[in-house]
């Protein structure tokens, strides 16, 4: 499970932190093993889906922060 927000400092028009709701101390702290890919794949698509639907036209990497 993660939750996501708007930065409160953007670096872009629209900068979204996507976040474990589980704590994980550094990103080092991740295995390859099928759940922490599982977990990273999924932040990765919360953040495209929020840029998508905050503004579908934008070009995710040049408009928002993934």
């Amino acid at each position: 499970m993660v939750v996501a927000f708007q930065d409160i400092k953007p670096a872009a028009q629209r900068h979204y932190l996507v976040i474990p709701v589980e704590h994980i101390q550094t990103v080092r702290d991740l295995q390859r093993r099928d759940e922490d890919y599982s977990l990273v794949s999924h932040m990765l698509s919360v953040g495209e889906e929020l840029l998508q639907n905050d503004a579908p036209k934008c070009d995710n990497k040049t408009d928002g922060k993934l």
